[in-house]
């Protein structure tokens, strides 16, 4: 389980202050979904809590079997990983692969969502070097503009 203010989250990352309550087998996407899921896939959402990285490199094989139109979701939280990779070494994978980056705006916190429901800003283009200190819900697109 999740720390008592993020019920949600789950993590493969050694963590002090949570404990270990189940132990599940993760694959790359491409051991999971058939080719014509993979070729269908209009939209994939990565949220692993820090291990963005392996995630990111093991979906790069399939990029070019998914649609042009595919976009990403990626959470990331503006620490590097335990390995030392930092959020922009992990963009820059995706920008090589042809993508642009957008920001969601959020500050996870719950009147926000609440007032999104109403008024949904679009997300907003983010320079590719930009160094990401800090949480971010990050879109990834072929579409190049200033916002989606």
């Amino acid at each position: 389980g999740g720390p008592s203010g993020n019920l949600g989250m789950t993590t493969m990352v050694p963590n002090h202050d949570l404990q270990i309550e189940t132990t599940i087998s993760a694959k790359p996407l491409k051991d999971i979904l058939t080719e014509g899921e993979t070729a269908g896939a209009r939209l994939i959402k990565i949220d692993v809590e820090g291990l963005e990285g392996p995630v990111v490199r093991g979906l790069l094989p399939i990029l070019e079997s998914c649609r042009k139109d595919l976009e990403i979701v990626l959470e990331v939280n503006g620490q590097a990983a335990p390995e030392g990779e930092k959020t922009a070494d992990i963009v820059r994978q995706l920008t090589d692969q042809g993508f642009h980056t957008y920001e969601i705006v959020n500050d996870y916190q719950e009147d926000p969502y609440l007032e999104a429901i109403g008024t949904p800003q679009r997300p907003r283009r983010i320079h590719e070097d930009a160094e990401f200190d800090h949480e971010a819900d990050l879109i990834f697109s072929r579409v190049d503009a200033p916002s989606l």
